[in-house]
């Protein structure tokens, strides 16, 4: 096992830190994906 850094993207969930120590998961890249695919990406 290697260190290759902060983690960034886990099984399409964006990973990102708070001030305070928290991780919040982020879907957003999932949900503007299903939206171009149906022609909803305005």
């Amino acid at each position: 096992m290697t260190d290759s850094g902060k983690c960034a993207f886990v099984l399409e969930i964006e990973l990102l830190d708070g001030e305070d120590g928290s991780v919040t998961l982020c879907q957003r890249r999932y949900v503007d994906d299903i939206l171009k695919r149906f022609g909803m990406d305005d």
